[in-house]
């Protein structure tokens, strides 16, 4: 047992934090299912059918948006460096607010889940709650002079402000991502979360569960997308473009038409 009650602090801050951050991987994605029909007894099944069975957790998607935001630092670090508050460049600690909020974006959502936007009340309120969620949860989890940092880097990315706002992008882009992933074994996303209450929801509602939803998907969150900056919106198309070539060998060329 350690005597020195700042050590014995700070590991249980950590081990506190873990133990919240842990449930991300019980806590699904409501607006993208996976579909499929494998048999979970059949001893013979593939990985990728196993696969099928399960949604995505907000763990695996806030994983691979830290992934996504790291390697977006290295290659076009000035996507960051354009960006309030770090116009005068991106230094060693503004690196590690960028690289944590991208690891916790969702970390609100084990307290009060995954809730999609449509129609249900709770939307309306739903970052209020995420916020509280962070700020009593998982900021305590890191010593105290980081607590007023992270949740002002944590409200810029809720606000789509600054970095933050490159952090919501990646967040986007990263659905999309996934979803041409799985297409490499016939995995085809249920992801269309809106209400059907117009003839192109329908259309797009009818098409999940096929390549198409990929291509619903992107489009939905094309209107997300608009207002970025054009050397994020640059950096985040051709890498969209270089992962659609490579999975269906052609690009989707109706793109530019929705």
């Amino acid at each position: 047992m350690f005597t020195n009650p700042k050590i014995d602090d700070a590991y249980i801050r950590i081990w506190k934090g873990y133990k919240f951050f842990a449930q991300g991987a019980l806590v699904p994605r409501i607006g993208y299912e996976l579909v499929g029909t494998a048999s979970t007894t059949d001893p013979d099944e593939s990985i990728t059918d196993r696969f099928r069975l399960r949604g995505e957790s907000i763990m695996e998607h806030s994983a691979k948006v830290a992934y996504l935001c790291s390697a977006f630092m290295s290659h076009f670090p000035g996507i960051f460096e354009d960006a309030p508050p770090f116009d005068d460049g991106l230094r060693e600690h503004d690196a590690w607010l960028v690289s944590t909020i991208s690891l916790l974006h969702d970390v609100g959502e084990v307290a009060v889940g995954d809730i999609p936007d449509d129609g249900n009340p709770m939307h309306d309120i739903k970052d209020e709650l995420e916020r509280n969620t962070f700020d009593c949860c998982m900021a305590p989890a890191y010593p105290r002079e980081e607590y007023l940092p992270l949740r002002v880097a944590y409200a810029d990315f809720q606000e789509h402000r600054g970095f933050g706002q490159v952090i919501f992008a990646l967040d986007k882009l990263e659905a999309i991502l996934c979803l041409v992933w799985l297409e490499q074994y016939e995995i085809y996303g249920s992801v269309y979360d809106k209400p059907t209450t117009t003839a192109q929801d329908i259309h797009y509602a009818s098409l999940t569960g096929t390549p198409c939803a990929t291509d619903c998907w992107a489009a939905h969150s094309k209107d997300r997308l608009r207002d970025l900056p054009p050397k994020l919106t640059h950096h985040i198309f051709e890498l969209l473009r270089v992962a659609v070539l490579d999975v269906r060998g052609e690009w989707f060329d109706w793109w530019d038409k929705i």
